[in-house]
């Protein structure tokens, strides 16, 4: 990846710094609904699709409905908000994790390319020492050119390296954040609206029990009710045969005259009495069974409520391992990326070294051997870095090797027959370049 896109991708992710963070998932949950962001097989959003028809749709005619119609709009609004959120976390997520490798790679071969041109300058300090270095007039002001410039070129790799490892800190730190914060806080939002749910279910199962039983006892009262009201009226009915019957055998024997008579006028207002208490009853037990459809209309919409959080609850563990798959990935490519800087800063420290020694410390007495030795051992760390170094870490030992000019000393020797060796570990194998 070129620096430009880089430093393109870099401003894109900037906004989910752990100070703009939350906002940046606030807006992706805003954003149009997950099936526009998300692939069509994932599996969070098939699980999603599965558990959350269009429009919420609830049980049960609406138009009876109170409770519903009431609340309906409040949690749906809280579960629709609480599943953008998981589907914007996720979309965080595979975003950050879609900026690693290309990280990695594009920093990667910076502070390659940074290498290549310092080893070019230690190339140069080995001409420089080339043949009997001892011998000849010494150029102070060539010799202090060279290691500044070796240094300033190995300083500059080691700030490419630094840079790409300070973005993937900030990639592990937005991982994290969305792990432990951002999904956390959905996850501890999701239980509550579990906890309550079941809680608003109890309670409505109590009611509805007590109002099916107060419904079952007016149905008692007015079955009671009618029976002694018909129990009265037969009395009645039985009451006035007889009499008609007594008045018969009365007119009979003594002419027209009515025989001893009932009263019925108490019967008559205990059974007007009855029907009242029944009309109240009557009212009183439409009123219950009305309570008790809205009360079950109710259980069916927090039932359905609760299915929904159970669903919601059913991402997390997904999500949550996203989170930690990305925060792995994060962990080893800063691990493998750190060995990279790691190496950078050793080769200032060499080259440091030297510059030290031959300029400040030992200056007349820096002899050839100590040159040769010294940019050696910066061939040994550069050669363990990456094979595209292999070609400028051969330029520099074969410069030393072949015009050293006279005999070897032995440490000299065993220097360049490690960086042969070092060389050996990575010939063939795959540079970061080609990635």
């Amino acid at each position: 990846m070129a620096t430009a896109e880089l430093a393109e991708s870099w401003r894109n992710i900037l906004p989910l710094t752990k100070s703009g963070f939350s906002s940046a998932l606030d807006r992706a949950a805003l954003s149009p609904p997950m099936a526009t962001r998300l692939p069509a097989d994932s599996a969070l959003w098939k699980l999603a699709a599965d558990n959350f028809p269009t429009g919420w749709e609830l049980l049960g005619d609406s138009s009876a409905n109170s409770f519903a119609n009431t609340t309906e709009s409040s949690w749906n609004s809280d579960a629709d908000t609480l599943l953008r959120r998981i589907a914007g976390a996720e979309d965080a997520l595979n975003h950050i994790s879609s900026l690693i490798e290309p990280t990695v790679i594009g920093s990667g071969k910076e502070t390659i390319h940074r290498l290549e041109m310092a080893l070019m300058k230690i190339y140069q300090v080995a001409v420089f020492i080339r043949g009997d270095f001892d011998s000849r007039d010494p150029d102070d002001t060539q010799r202090d050119n060279l290691l500044r410039q070796a240094v300033d070129a190995f300083k500059e790799a080691e700030a490419a390296a630094t840079a790409g490892l300070k973005r993937l800190g900030t990639f592990h730190a937005q991982i994290v954040e969305t792990g432990n914060t951002v999904i956390e806080s959905i996850r501890k939002e999701v239980e509550l609206l579990q906890k309550t749910t079941a809680v608003d279910l109890e309670s409505l199962k109590s009611q509805i029990d007590t109002t099916e039983n107060t419904a079952r006892n007016m149905e008692n009262s007015i079955h009671h009710q009618r029976e002694r009201m018909e129990t009265l009226n037969k009395a009645m009915r039985d009451q006035e045969l007889k009499n008609a019957i007594t008045d018969g055998i009365f007119a009979g024997l003594f002419g027209p005259f009515a025989g001893p008579r009932l009263n019925f006028l108490n019967t008559r207002r205990e059974i007007d009495e009855i029907r009242r208490e029944m009309e109240r009853t009557a009212g009183d037990h439409d009123r219950a069974r009305n309570q008790l459809w809205q009360l079950q209309s109710q259980r069916q919409s927090l039932e359905q409520r609760l299915n929904q959080a159970q669903a919601l609850s059913a991402l997390l563990p997904g999500v949550s391992a996203n989170a930690s798959a990305a925060k792995a990935q994060s962990v080893m490519m800063q691990t493998q990326f750190a060995k990279l800087k790691d190496t950078a800063t050793q080769l200032v420290l060499r080259v440091g070294e030297m510059q030290q020694g031959a300029v400040v410390t030992e200056a007349v007495a820096y002899m050839k051997k100590e040159y040769a030795f010294g940019l050696l051992q910066i061939c040994q760390s550069a050669a363990g870095v990456d094979s595209a170094l292999l070609d400028e870490t051969a330029m520099v030992k074969n410069e030393i090797v072949n015009e050293y000019g006279g005999a070897m000393p032995a440490n000299v020797q065993a220097a360049a027959a490690a960086v042969d060796e070092k060389m050996k570990l990575l010939a063939g194998t795959t540079s970061i370049r080609d990635q």
